[in-house]
C-alpha cells in the first residue's frame, strides 16, 4: 500500500517537475544536479469516527519534501512549484508550519528547501458476519 503511495507521489512530482531525479532516501547535501525527495517522515494513525459499523483503518503519512539543485534559486523554484501544485490537489495536504531545526540535525544536515505533505491511507476491513 505504501509503495502505491510512493508512486502517486513520484507521478505527481515528475509531472510538475519534468526531469528531476526522485529520491525517497533521506536529505543529503551530497546530493548533485537536480531533483526532489520524497522522504517519509513518519505516520499516525487517524482515529475513525464513532459508528456502528467497522470503520476502515485510516493513517496519514507525512513526507518531507526537499530539493536540491546545482544553483540555489532552481532548489527554491521547485520547491514552490511542488507545493502550490500540492496546494490544488484533494488527495494531499500541506503543513504550514516551519519544520524544527532538530529534524534537521537529525539528518546532519542544514536546513533545506522543504515543506511536509500529508497524505491519508485507508484499509477496508470486512463487516463481522451476524449470527
Amino acid at each position: 500500500m505504501a509503495f502505491e503511495l510512493d508512486g502517486r507521489l513520484k507521478d505527481w512530482v515528475s509531472s510538475v517537475i519534468q526531469g528531476a531525479e526522485l529520491s525517497l532516501a533521506p536529505p543529503s547535501v551530497k546530493n548533485t544536479g537536480r531533483g526532489v525527495g520524497l522522504y517519509l517522515l513518519d505516520l499516525k494513525q487517524l482515529l475513525p469516527p464513532s459508528t456502528t459499523k467497522r470503520t476502515p483503518l485510516q493513517i496519514v503519512l507525512r513526507y518531507l519534501i526537499t530539493a536540491w539543485s546545482d544553483e540555489p534559486e532552481g532548489a527554491h523554484q521547485m520547491v514552490v512549484e511542488l507545493m502550490f501544485s500540492a496546494m490544488e490537489n484533494k488527495d494531499f495536504e500541506v503543513e504550514l508550519e516551519p519544520i524544527p531545526l532538530t529534524v534537521w540535525a537529525a539528518f546532519g544536515t542544514p536546513p533545506l528547501p522543504s515543506f511536509i505533505l500529508r497524505a491519508s491511507l485507508r484499509q477496508e476491513r470486512p463487516q463481522p458476519q451476524a449470527k
